[in-house]
């Protein structure tokens, strides 16, 4: 983490013009709101490590890396091969093949829009989630979202295992908690992830007052904005 106690001025006006921070908020407020910024990015990088792996379209019959999820969904409620002493192997292969045919379809899924937010110029894409975010505070959905967030957040520090489990499942497709939403925007080019992370910051300041310490959970409501985007953005919306 950068030291931004020990930065000179010129230094923090340039770090926070970075994230949209005006120089009027002054030196100690942009160093507190740098510091935030930092946070966010930790938050992404350590969330989207699986994302930095290409994403494979398994072949029928082979294990892919994320099957592994459905497999355990698509049997949690049938009964087992040793509670009958059978199965055949005609039965397996079938379980395998609708198994990576799950996997294919929600990947293709996910990279299709991708690529919508891709087309979209660094710029417009920030503009776009400014205005998700600002509208979904103004209809009262964002705090609604964010108080979701912070009771299922409970007695579960930050960086724990806990934690960490819990947000590798929601990237992890057939989980209970998986989010495609969550997995669309974290797979994004490093120059989107900047634009995110720069207009959540924003967000936050600006909206500070409202926000109150609920505003540390922006980050886990990522799912929530993007389809309040998509909602205002008809043309982002997958076919």
């Amino acid at each position: 983490m950068a030291n931004f106690s020990d930065m000179d001025t010129p230094d923090i006006i340039r770090k926070g013009r970075a994230y949209g921070l005006k120089p009027s908020l002054g030196k100690k407020k942009l160093k507190i709101k740098l510091k935030e910024a930092f946070r966010f990015h930790r938050q992404v990088e350590s969330s989207s490590s699986e994302e930095e792996q290409p994403l494979e379209f398994p072949d029928k019959g082979s294990n892919p890396k994320m099957t592994k999820p459905f497999q355990e969904c698509s049997t949690q409620n049938k009964p087992t091969s040793s509670e009958f002493n059978f199965e055949t192997d005609s039965e397996s292969d079938d379980t395998t093949n609708k198994n990576n045919d799950s996997y294919r379809v929600e990947m293709r899924k996910v990279l299709e829009a991708r690529t919508m937010l891709e087309k979209l110029s660094n710029k417009g894409f920030r503009q776009k989630l400014m205005k998700a975010l600002n509208s979904s505070l103004k209809m009262g959905h964002m705090a609604k979202s964010l108080r979701s967030v912070a009771t299922s957040s409970v007695g579960i520090p930050r960086g724990s295992r806990q934690d960490m489990q819990r947000w590798s499942n929601r990237l992890s497709p057939g989980t209970s908690t998986y989010s495609r939403e969550l997995n669309v925007l974290l797979g994004l080019s490093e120059n989107k992830k900047e634009a995110l992370v720069s207009a959540l910051t924003t967000f936050s300041i600006e909206q500070a007052n409202i926000l109150g310490d609920d505003q540390q959970y922006l980050f886990d409501a990522l799912p929530h904005i993007y389809r309040v985007m998509l909602k205002l953005n008809k043309d982002l919306q997958p076919d």
